[in-house]
């Protein structure tokens, strides 16, 4: 039996000529009739480095290198709240010495709203996937939030819960618990 679909999914990579930030809105204007289609927009930060005429070192995340993080910035900030999802740049070194740094640069990502990441090496898999658990506090807070009769402000493991801000934020931890899991 042969399953066709005429659904067709896309992942514009973002690598080049994106320096400033008008050019980034005008991709993301052209973009965004097609966003039920786009899976996530990918960072192409080895291509963007190129531009620039720099690589980074093992032991350094993207965020280290300055005019990259600020690239990153304005991708996140320019399609992320029109509801893009932002895949973190590949990290390109996966001997056992330095998978210590993806694991930041993952953990990083995920605090700036990055989620999914290009693998390029086995050995890096389990370290993506172990970051984008959801701890179980996390999922605890994000539960309450989401629970239609919580208060408008309450508190969890003495961090204060807002339904009105934190609500996106609950919304993304139970998407992530169900695909990832739970840490404890």
């Amino acid at each position: 039996m042969e399953i066709k679909t005429s659904v067709k999914y896309i992942m514009p990579v973002l690598e080049k000529d994106i320096f400033e930030s008008h050019k980034l809105i005008e991709i993301r204007d052209f973009l965004l009739p097609y966003k039920d289609k786009i899976l996530t927009i990918r960072v192409g930060a080895n291509d963007l480095m190129s531009e620039l005429r720099i690589r980074r070192e093992c032991g350094n995340t993207v965020y280290d290198i300055a005019p990259i993080k600020m690239i990153i910035s304005n991708i996140i900030n320019f399609f992320k709240p029109y509801g893009f999802n932002i895949s973190g740049a590949v990290y390109e070194c996966f001997d056992k010495n330095h998978l210590h740094t993806l694991k930041r640069e993952v953990e990083l990502d995920v605090q700036n709203g990055i989620f999914s990441k290009t693998i390029i090496h086995p050995s890096q898999i389990d370290i993506i996937q172990k970051c984008y658990q959801i701890n179980s506090s996390d999922f605890i807070s994000a539960k309450k939030i989401l629970d239609k009769n919580a208060k408008a402000v309450f508190q969890t493991d003495n961090r204060m819960n807002e339904i009105s801000v934190h609500t996106n934020w609950a919304k993304e931890i139970i998407e992530r618990s169900k695909i990832y899991g739970i840490r404890s």
